[in-house]
């Protein structure tokens, strides 16, 4: 067989052969190879462990005395080595010939365990970012699923195996297409990552949503031979917005819905603004921080006063009212402010100047700009002009009716004078036939009654006829009763 120094020209720098003793400190009683493994100077196997190790070190050597002569595995713990800290694999035997020496193949695995370490904390960090990790070895066609990703679908590690089925059969069968597809262009290079939202089944049947994103790994031929990826769970985030989806169109709908109807009441309101048989004119309340320009005004506001949409919108308010009207207009603007609304009438220019009777209705609103007021402007010269009409006409009609009242006295006057002027004349005749003084003194009595009645009938009409006395009632029939 080999020698020593034969042995050691066969062993790389990171196998050691090491004999030692299972006393206090691990004494090195011979070594073979590890150069860069072990110091040279080294003595005590147990200094160089790590003393986070150790304990495991200790129970495992404990272990292995109790089984006697069968090898046993120590490690991989951590020792210090010449340049580094090192992860150390034993594989040990108690000698059954020498008290307590112990025959140690060390073995540098730091490659294999800083895979290792690599391995579970990324599984840790994806574990803790609550995603599901798989790894595909495309060569063997195995995939590598996480606890994670099987406890997401409802499994516990042992439920699911490290076929491609095991995620495929569990994928929405409406989804599977859509999946494959996008899958199979990223592994043929046309996408730089695969990116894919679908549902998958869980184990009680229940379906979730999972974004599951990946990266191909490919060979210097451009091959992909590993994808890794993760899956999330985004049922909630899809439930979210399945909602805030719906109700978005339920929102859509109604303002699409209020919006039309605003549309059709303002139509409607347009059409009855412009219909009115009155000029609508709303504007601004004039005061220190405003002037009374106008905001709008109906079609039949530019008919009345003869101004156009654009005149009336470069205009204000005070302008379609004479100089003797402003004194008033500045009342008015005083008590619309107080009470909120006012009815008047007044005298309003037009465009060419004219005059325009009309009353006016205004009531006051809040803008942001500051007060507006709404007034319902109506022209009344036609109504004043019928007015002066039917009082003339009612003039006409009394005086027509005193004339006829008046004809008729006249008549009534004309044949009940005749009575006392009869008695006038037969009383004269009687003077002058008279004999005695008594005679004569009757006769002179019934013409002096005769023709005081006749003075007291005269002086009733002539009052009545007189327009500078006071107002009196005068009753036709009893002066004609009084005459007869």
């Amino acid at each position: 067989m080999f020698d020593s120094k034969q042995l050691e020209s066969l062993l790389s720098g990171d196998v050691c052969i090491l004999k030692w003793r299972a006393e206090p400190g691990w004494p090195i009683l011979e070594r073979i190879g590890g150069k860069e493994l072990l110091p040279e100077d080294a003595t005590e196997l147990q200094s160089l462990i790590n003393p986070l190790d150790l304990d495991g070190a200790q129970e495992s050597l404990r272990q292995g005395q109790n089984n006697g002569n069968i090898p046993f595995r120590r490690g991989p713990y951590r020792i210090a080595t010449i340049d580094r800290q090192r992860w150390v694999s034993e594989t040990s035997v108690l000698l059954p010939s020498e008290d307590k020496v112990v025959l140690s193949v060390l073995r540098d695995v730091s490659s294999d365990q800083a895979l290792d370490e690599a391995r579970q904390f990324f599984e840790l960090a994806v574990d803790a970012t609550r995603d599901g990790l798989w790894d595909w070895d495309l060569t063997t066609d195995r995939v590598m699923y996480s606890t994670r990703w099987k406890n997401m679908l409802g499994y516990e590690d042992n439920e699911i195996g490290e076929s491609l089925n095991e995620w495929r059969s569990r994928v929405q069968p409406e989804d599977l297409e859509r999946v494959t597809e996008a899958l199979e262009r990223h592994l043929a290079g046309h996408t730089r990552y695969y990116v894919n939202e679908h549902r998958m089944r869980r184990k009680d049947g229940s379906i979730i949503w999972i974004l599951d994103r990946g990266l191909a790994s490919r060979d210097e031929f451009g091959r992909p031979v590993r994808m890794v990826g993760f899956h999330t769970d985004i049922t909630k985030h899809r439930e979210l917005e399945d909602s805030l989806r719906f109700f978005g169109q339920q929102l859509e709908a109604r303002v699409t819905e209020s919006t039309l109807e605003l549309r059709r009441q303002l139509n409607k309101f347009q059409l009855i603004f412009n219909a009115s048989t009155d000029a609508f004119l709303i504007h601004y309340l004039k005061s220190p921080e405003h002037s009374d320009d106008f905001i709008e005004v109906n079609d039949r506001a530019i008919e009345l006063f003869g101004y156009n949409r654009k005149q009336f919108e470069a205009m204000q308010f005070s302008m379609l009212f004479p100089p003797e009207e402003q004194g008033a207009l500045k009342n008015t603007y005083e008590t619309i402010l107080n009470a909120g609304k006012v009815m008047y009438q007044a005298r309003m220019l037009a465009s060419k100047g004219q005059l325009i009777s009309v009353e006016l209705s205004s009531h006051i609103f809040r803008l942001a700009e500051g007060w507006a007021c709404f007034s319902s402007v109506r022209d009344i010269g036609e109504r004043l002009r019928l007015e002066e009409e039917n009082e003339i006409k009612e003039q006409t009609l009394i005086q027509q009716s005193r004339m006829a009242a008046m004809g008729e006295m006249i008549g009534a006057i004309a044949h009940q004078w005749k009575q006392p002027l009869n008695a006038i004349s037969m009383a004269a005749g009687m003077i002058l036939d008279s004999e005695s003084r008594e005679e004569l003194a009757e006769t002179e009595e019934i013409i002096i009654q005769q023709v005081d009645f006749l003075n007291k009938t005269i002086n009733d009409f002539r009052d009545f006829f007189r327009p500078d006395r006071e107002e009196s009632v005068f009753l036709v029939c009893e002066a004609a009763r009084k005459l007869m």
